[in-house]
């Protein structure tokens, strides 16, 4: 188990982008749905493999990967804590993952792990 005083600085060594499904504006009155980076220039994190799981899926088989990612505690915009698992995926390395839960490390507010799921759609 991570621990708050486990993670410095320096242990942030990964730069990965953050992105939130935005509704935008198509110009005729309707929108789109788009992945955008948020911050535009990505945060450093730890990023550390979880593990692996192969299961059946349409009668195939399917891997799915779990991964690890530390981030420093973010706010949003309005000021609320920061991020949603449901309207949100990391990108890393040119693979996507989708957040399965998002905790803050011991209730301080100083860092995030997200455990973040690769291989299902994002």
């Amino acid at each position: 188990m991570v621990q708050c005083c486990d993670i410095t600085a320096a242990s942030l060594t990964a730069r990965i982008t953050l992105e939130r499904q935005t509704r935008v504006s198509d110009g005729m009155g309707g929108w789109t749905e788009l992945w955008v980076a948020d911050p535009i220039e990505g945060v450093w994190a730890n990023v550390k493999d979880g593990s692996g799981t192969e299961r059946l899926e349409a009668d195939r088989p399917e891997s799915h990967n779990l991964f690890i990612f530390i981030i420093r505690f973010r706010w949003d915009a309005s000021g609320a804590p920061y991020w949603s698992a449901s309207t949100s995926r990391i990108s890393f390395r040119g693979r996507f993952y989708n957040p399965i839960s998002i905790i803050d490390i011991e209730a301080k507010q100083k860092w995030l792990r997200i455990l973040a799921r690769e291989g299902e759609p994002a």
